[in-house]
């Protein structure tokens, strides 16, 4: 298992983590910001991996970075991740605006 079947999976739930841990820190001074700041950098960097990796001569319209695992059997419920050519780019564009809205906060 590479990194590319998790890597939609750390994505969504760096911001979570850090988000926990964020909330268990003691405010004094700018350590909340710079906190943010990272965390936020992290997951961006994070989504760089994405146009790095991504097969551009796949099949239009087919997932890649799959993630797909059973969650509860029944009704049959699943943990589903995937990326087209269009939403990668709409992920990557998240990351990139997250550390400018905290550096403008």
């Amino acid at each position: 298992m590479t990194i590319d079947h998790s890597i939609l999976t750390i994505i969504t739930f760096v911001p979570l983590a850090g988000a926990l841990l964020l909330a268990i820190l003691p405010d004094k001074g700018k350590t909340m910001q710079w906190g943010a700041l990272g965390i936020t950098l992290l997951t961006f960097v994070c989504t760089l991996h994405l146009p790095a990796h991504y097969d551009y001569s796949a099949a239009a319209g087919s997932y890649q970075f799959d993630t797909d695992h059973s969650w509860i059997s029944s009704p049959a419920i699943h943990y589903h991740l995937g990326v087209d050519g269009l939403s990668m780019w709409l992920i990557v564009l998240t990351g990139f605006l997250a550390p400018l809205g905290v550096l403008i906060s």
